[in-house]
């Protein structure tokens, strides 16, 4: 690994690591302090992955709240559920007219021990859907699982207008969103190849679909050079969500002012300025490992992947500034609680 980091080493090495502040505010009472803040996070948070993918003994990092609970990748396409639906949808139908149609029901349930049985019953991945099979299904998958999609987004289960109540949420997601799009598969493929806005505006067509769904969707896409992968507005189009808005807060110094709201030209301000700054080495090491990929180091960040740093260090600075004392999902990046240990903030 020493061979991939000639100039992060010392990132690498958990025994090197820097700390900058903890739990004082008022060190990070400027806008520059609070971006290097939120960049020293994303590092550490990837600098997680690539040491456990190294095959390093844990704990992958000294702060406890990266050993203690869990965050999403700062790269989006390396989270599991992401990682899933590539090898599992993108690369085996991302040929097919249905793909659009694939990565809308990947993102509702966005649920792994969902979608593997709807693929091995066929009713993703097939020649037709059949809504009442897909029923069939999602009944025993929620009689043996106790849940069908995962809590990470809400789904509208409100029926559309006029149609019939069917089994609550899903029968509004298997009768109103995934059937009439599985219909019109055909029709709007070509609004799915151009551009990211052009896709988000086709999907939020549909029943369901608000816009920051819409965009996870379209997000999805890109990671085929067949579809969105080349979208010439990939890194300009911005749907930012309640963790994307709270992140921007943090940048803007307003991080818990409930009175105050950033617009969308705001939050989209920092998002770009975020990027920018990606490629700059102080902020984010990308040139000690030109020409790789994510998963092997650094890479400048997308505006998606800018969007999940927002989100991620969102969670953090709640944490390192008290405003909570934990976070919903625990994680064993540590055997046990060094109570000497401090925080990367």
């Amino acid at each position: 690994m020493a061979d991939l980091f000639p100039k992060t080493q010392k990132l690498f090495n958990v025994d090197g690591l820097m700390q900058l502040v903890s739990r004082d505010p008022n060190k990070l009472n400027t806008e520059g302090k609070r971006f290097d803040a939120m960049f020293k996070f994303a590092r550490e948070r990837h600098l997680v992955y690539l040491r456990r993918a190294a095959g390093l003994p844990k704990p992958w990092s000294q702060d406890w709240t990266l050993q203690s609970y869990r965050y999403c990748n700062i790269y989006r396409e390396l989270d599991s559920v992401s990682l899933w639906i590539q090898e599992h949808l993108i690369k085996p139908f991302e040929q097919t007219d249905q793909l659009p149609f694939l990565m809308v029901a990947a993102r509702i349930f966005n649920k792994p021990e969902t979608l593997g049985p709807l693929l091995d019953a066929g009713v993703l991945g097939g020649q037709r859907f059949n809504p009442d099979r897909a029923m069939e299904v999602l009944r025993k998958v929620k009689a043996d699982q106790g849940a069908v999609f995962n809590s990470a987004y809400i789904i509208n289960g409100i029926p559309k207008k006029g149609s019939p109540e069917r089994e609550g949420k899903i029968g509004t997601v298997v009768y109103d969103v995934l059937e009439p799009f599985w219909k019109d598969r055909k029709k709007t493929a070509a609004e799915f190849k151009t551009t990211m806005s052009s896709a988000l505006d086709a999907l939020q067509g549909y029943h369901g679909m608000g816009r920051f769904m819409a965009y996870q969707v379209c997000v999805d896409l890109s990671y085929s050079q067949h579809w969105l992968m080349n979208a010439p507005d990939l890194n300009e189009l911005t749907s930012p969500g309640p963790g994307t808005t709270q992140g921007a807060k943090f940048l803007a110094g307003c991080f818990k002012d409930r009175e105050t709201n950033l617009s969308q030209d705001e939050i989209n301000w920092y998002l770009m300025e975020t990027r920018r700054l990606s490629f700059i080495d102080s902020y984010w090491p990308v040139d000690s490992i030109r020409g790789k990929t994510y998963a092997d180091g650094f890479v400048p960040l997308t505006i998606p992947n800018c969007s999940n740093t927002f989100c991620e260090t969102s969670k953090a600075m709640a944490l390192w500034l008290g405003h909570r004392d934990r976070l919903k999902n625990r994680y064993p990046g540590t055997l046990e609680r060094d109570l000497r240990q401090q925080p990367l903030f």
